[in-house]
């Protein structure tokens, strides 16, 4: 079972992880519906997939306490309590920080040639956690409790980071922010918090790949949907007002869940990050509006229709309302908006269901075949087989009937002598193709298994067609949903204009 597939599945549908979170029935049900789909074969009650979800949970949920939880029969009962000690009160403090201490030979200080970058090497990391998670005597956040320890033993400042990857510790030390007058907070000389922006692109080069935090702008605009449209239902007023502040604080959060805390860098790269990948956040939540529109959210249908209002009278000040129109100019309103999003997630969501179900098929597939061959091939390549075996039997049983009529003609011992004996030899050829007969016949495939295979290759090509079919249905509707997906986006990053 894909721990990671668990994980993602988690962030992607339960709340932000609290001490307060409750494990419905409905969380129960698609959780394992997510697991049948994903993972067909598995056993979920086999013990090692039960500590797989169960080590997904207690991750999940470690950031803010540790877990109580029980599954059996596909039913989970979790509860998340907080830590009782802080890091600082541990008893266990001191151990590691004399792990530490005593494996200095395996902390590499001048990382890539960089006076500001400490590597701590597998070695020693897996001698840390060997201790740390098997710490039985406290209740405590182990990941902080190992952060502190390398502070301490390290004497590292609170501004200086703590990154965990790849079964390594790297240590980026924050030694630089510009001092800007107070009269200048608001302005571009406090971009991205006074850092100077080669440290952020240092950091980003080393620590923040895209290719590795590929999710990190869905989880983003998400968690800002989650929030502030499905909870909150902001006006577009307060959206105007705050939606990229909404959105900063959300990136400085889930940074500091990644990394470790430090905010005056992280509202800095925040802010730096933001600012690169701005569009790409958007137009995450541009698709999540439209979903919810296609599942006919009446909040967000109305939200959209405050676009579509192109003047409206505040205080008796007129102004112009941002439009819904595509680079293309093409302008779109909410009923034309809803039309398009309901056949498109529809027939995306349809899509997507076939390519589970077409995955899992090839899987069961895949179990009936013998090496590189179906069942049906076997079958043919086996008869073909056993026709070589039984012409072969046949010539020699004509040899046979011929090498029997001379020794009964015979009168010459000496030639009898011979025919008994190549009959002898012929007899047992005869045997060995006999039993190689036997043995083809043997290895041809059951009835059963045959049908079996016929009727998971005719649902295979069923799945196909219909695949086939959706694509081109999807194909037609994309141009019209990106380009609503497109001028969505263009009204998000706009703000109401007054006109004088």
């Amino acid at each position: 079972m894909a721990y990671s597939e668990l994980i993602y599945y988690l962030k992607a549908n339960l709340q932000k992880p609290s001490i307060n979170f409750r494990w419905s029935d409905e969380d129960n049900k698609k959780l394992f519906e997510h697991i049948n789909e994903f993972f067909p074969d598995e056993s979920i009650d086999k013990y090692e997939n039960i500590l797989e979800i169960k080590r997904a949970f207690k991750e999940y949920f470690e950031s803010v306490g540790y877990i109580l939880f029980k599954m059996t029969n596909k039913q989970i009962r979790l509860k998340v309590f907080p830590y009782t000690i802080e890091p600082k009160e541990s008893v266990n403090l001191g151990s590691i920080v004399d792990i530490l201490n005593e494996n200095e030979d395996l902390i590499e200080y001048n990382y890539k040639g960089k006076e500001d970058q400490i590597l701590i090497k597998e070695e020693l990391v897996e001698k840390i956690n060997e201790f740390a998670y098997a710490i039985e005597n406290e209740e405590i956040n182990k990941k902080e409790l190992i952060k502190y320890a390398i502070r301490e033993a390290l004497k590292l400042k609170h501004s200086d980071i703590i990154i965990s990857k790849k079964n390594k510790i790297f240590i980026k030390i924050f030694t630089y922010k510009k001092s800007v007058p107070e009269t200048q907070k608001n302005t571009i000389a406090n971009r991205y918090n006074g850092i100077d922006e080669e440290e952020l692109i240092t950091f980003q080069n080393d620590y923040f790949s895209l290719q590795e935090n590929k999710d990190f702008f869905y989880f983003t605009a998400k968690r800002f949907v989650d929030i502030y449209f499905k909870e909150k239902k902001i006006t577009n007023d307060n959206y105007e007002l705050k939606v990229f502040s909404y959105i900063q604080s959300i990136i400085i959060e889930q940074l500091s869940e990644e990394f470790n805390q430090n905010n005056d860098f992280f509202i800095g790269f925040s802010g730096y990050i933001f600012r690169i990948y701005f569009k790409e956040v958007f137009e995450h939540i541009a698709d999540l509006i439209l979903e919810e529109i296609s599942h006919l959210n009446g909040y967000m249908i109305d939200f959209l229709k405050y676009y579509s209002l192109d003047i409206i009278i505040v205080d008796g000040v007129k102004y112009k309302i941002p439009s819904l129109q595509s680079d293309s100019g093409q302008h779109w309103n909410s009923v034309s908006i809803l039309s398009v999003s309901k056949a498109y997630v529809k027939t995306k969501l349809s899509i997507d269901v076939i390519k589970k179900d077409y995955y899992n098929l090839e899987n069961q597939i895949s179990t009936l075949y013998i090496g590189e061959n179906t069942p049906l091939e076997h079958n043919a390549k086996t008869l073909r087989d056993i026709q070589t075996v039984e012409i072969s039997i046949n010539k020699l049983k004509h040899k046979y009937d011929i090498k029997t009529d001379s020794l009964s003609a015979s009168k010459n011992d000496a030639k009898k002598e011979l025919l008994r004996n190549e009959i002898h030899q012929i007899t047992e050829e005869l045997s060995s193709f006999e039993k190689e007969k036997t043995k083809l016949i043997r290895q041809k495939i059951k009835p059963d298994i045959l049908n079996k295979f016929s009727s998971l290759d005719r649902d295979l090509n069923i799945l196909d067609r219909q695949f086939t079919r959706e694509s081109k249905v999807l194909e037609q509707s994309e141009k019209a949903y990106q380009s609503i997906k497109s001028a969505l986006v263009k009204a998000l990053v706009a703000k109401k204009e007054h006109i004088k």
